[in-house]
């Protein structure tokens, strides 16, 4: 399902996306327009949750100035060449 974001131009936006790390999975930029900074996180699944729970994995989002971008995103393990899930993400930075 796609994913549509609102914000600021200059001030970052989180997208946070769920992922199976201990199964060697996780998110990888596919597609990202110029205009867009984005860095990454992770926040671990929590002290009490089950073995194999997914965890967190984080996305800053930054458009340099007023527009809408489209970023690509890619969840699969490092190894495999087809990604399990895309999510397209729109920003609209006002």
């Amino acid at each position: 399902m796609p994913i549509d974001v609102q914000a600021i131009a200059g001030t970052p936006v989180d997208i946070s996306l769920e992922r199976y790390a201990t199964a060697g999975y996780a998110w990888e930029i596919q597609e990202k327009p110029q205009g867009i900074e984005i860095t990454e996180t992770s926040a671990p699944p929590a002290p009490t949750a089950a073995p194999g729970s997914p965890a967190r994995q984080i996305f800053h989002i930054t458009a340099s100035k007023a527009g809408t971008y489209t970023i690509v995103l890619a969840n699969k393990r490092r190894w495999e060449s087809t990604p399990q899930r895309i999510e397209t993400v729109t920003v609209t930075a006002k």
